[in-house]
């Protein structure tokens, strides 16, 4: 079951799973109240989203969707490569900017200590609502891109998130360009980190 507030990324998800032969259920509504009966799940999981969510109210959600000794998995990723590749993007993502700089994305932009690229408030919050830390560990991969696939991947990033639509289609269409000019048509291996949290549910 996947629960996503965005319809468009819904159809997207159907195609992938068509394309791979999964057959995955979604619900287009929020994190923070699903919909879902109660106690229905053994493992609720979120990638890459935590930083966005309501998180008082979404612990409150998984809690009562959350079987009898359920998990929570809580997942991140990112580029940990030194590529110049990253380099050269960051400068003209940058650039656009009003005020020249990056920040970390929704809530991670509040903190200034991580434990494994995990914010420490949410381990406290966690904690706060019962849910008992069980590991937290990281890997490593790589993902190889051309210049048309790395575009595609920038264009995830949550630093675009703040541009419209046309602003977010102009940068891409700069870093293709760069990309093209600087580099040619080659294959760019981008090592990634797989940030990974596992929780108990409900300890007493």
């Amino acid at each position: 079951m996947g629960v996503e507030p965005s319809a468009e990324l819904i159809e997207q998800a159907k195609v992938i799973d068509k394309s791979e032969g999964n057959i995955i259920e979604y619900i287009n509504t929020y994190a923070e109240s699903t919909t879902l009966n109660n106690g229905l799940f053994d493992y609720v999981t979120v990638l890459r989203a935590w930083h966005w969510f309501n998180r008082e109210k979404t612990l409150d959600e998984i809690k009562r969707i959350l079987a009898k000794k359920g998990k929570l998995i809580v997942m991140d990723s990112g580029f940990i490569s030194k590529s110049k590749v990253i380099d050269d993007t960051i400068q003209i993502i940058k650039a656009h900017m009003p005020n020249g700089e990056l920040k970390p994305a929704g809530a991670k932009a509040e903190s200034k200590q991580f434990i494994n690229n995990f914010p420490v408030e949410w381990f406290k919050e966690w904690q706060e609502h019962k849910f008992d830390l069980k590991e937290t560990f990281k890997f490593n991969y790589t993902v190889s891109f051309t210049n048309e696939d790395w575009c595609g991947r920038v264009g995830s990033l949550s630093w675009l998130s703040g541009f419209t639509e046309n602003q977010r289609n102009e940068i891409l269409d700069e870093i293709y360009t760069h990309l093209v000019k600087e580099y040619g048509d080659i294959q760019h291996n981008i090592q990634h980190g797989c940030f990974i949290t596992i929780l108990n549910g409900c300890v007493s």
